[in-house]
C-alpha cells in the first residue's frame, strides 16, 4: 500500500507539472485540463451456473383416501414433514378440523399444486428449483442419518461424498429460488414469510452439508419444517394474487 501511495503522488505531481508547462507555452494563456486515468474495475467473479431443472411435469395427480386419523401422519408420508399440513389445507381449500376419516383428500405433487393455483409463469423456475431441492434433500436424508448415527455424539461428522454433494445441490437450488423470488414483478409483493423460511433453510443446509451436528436433531428437523412452511406460504402468496 505505501508503494501505491508514493506512485499515485508521483503521478499527480507529474500531471500538475505538465499542466503548468502547457499553460506557459499556450499563446492564449488558457489552461488545459489534465486528468488521471481511472484504473479499470476488477473483473467480477462469475456466478455459479444454474442447475438445470426439468420443465415437464410427468408425475400424475394423486388422490388419497384417509383411512385413519390424524391426518398429519398422511401429510408426513406424502411430503416428508407434518408442517406441510398448511400446504394440504391450501390445496384442498379446507382446514384440518374439516377433514373427516374416509374423506378423499387431494395430495398433488408440489408442482401440480402451483399449476392448479395458476402460478405466474415467471415464478415457475423458482418453484421448480425449490421442488427439486426438496427431492434432493429427502433422497440424501436416509444416508445422512446413518452417517450421523455412527458419529457417537460428535459435533462434526464426515459425510459420504455423495451425501455431501446432494445436500450442497439442495442448498444451491434453494439459493436459485431465493434469487428469483426476491425480485417479483412490479405489481406483485415480495413473499416475505416464504423468504424468511428459505433464508433459514439455506443456512441449515449449509451446516448439514459441512457435517455440523447440533447434538439434538433439531438441525435436520428444522430443514424439513422450513421446506413445509416455505411451500405453504408460497402457495398462499400465489392464491392471494401475489400480495
Amino acid at each position: 500500500m505505501p508503494n501505491r501511495v508514493i506512485k499515485l503522488n508521483f503521478e499527480l505531481s507529474l500531471a500538475v507539472g505538465l499542466s503548468a508547462l502547457l499553460l506557459a507555452c499556450n499563446e492564449g494563456g488558457q489552461s488545459q485540463s489534465s486528468t488521471i486515468p481511472t484504473p479499470p474495475k476488477p473483473a467480477t467473479e462469475p456466478s455459479l451456473p444454474l442447475i438445470p431443472i426439468p420443465t415437464v411435469i410427468t408425475q400424475p395427480e394423486v388422490f388419497y383416501v384417509l383411512v385413519s386419523m390424524p391426518i398429519e401422519a398422511d401429510v408426513k408420508r406424502c411430503y416428508g414433514s407434518p408442517t406441510f399440513l398448511q400446504f394440504v389445507e391450501g390445496v384442498n381449500g379446507k382446514k384440518l378440523k374439516s377433514f373427516k376419516q374416509g374423506d378423499k383428500v387431494y395430495f398433488p405433487t408440489l408442482l401440480h399444486a402451483f399449476q392448479q393455483a395458476k402460478l405466474d409463469p415467471d415464478y415457475l423456475p423458482a418453484i421448480q428449483a425449490l421442488s427439486e431441492a426438496h427431492t434432493q434433500f429427502y433422497q440424501q436424508l436416509p444416508a445422512y442419518l446413518q452417517a450421523r448415527s455412527r458419529s457417537h455424539q460428535a459435533r462434526t461428522i464426515t459425510l459420504p461424498p455423495a451425501v455431501q454433494q446432494g445436500l450442497q445441490t439442495s442448498q444451491r437450488l434453494v439459493q436459485q429460488s431465493l434469487q428469483r423470488l426476491k425480485q417479483p414483478k412490479a405489481t406483485h409483493h415480495v413473499p416475505k414469510k416464504a423468504l424468511q423460511q428459505l433464508e433459514s433453510l439455506h443456512s441449515e443446509l449449509d451446516s448439514l452439508s459441512a457435517g455440523k451436528v447440533d447434538g439434538y436433531g433439531y438441525d435436520y428437523d428444522m430443514v424439513q419444517q422450513h421446506f413445509g412452511y416455505a411451500f405453504s406460504y408460497l402457495l398462499q402468496w400465489t392464491k392471494q394474487g401475489y400480495r
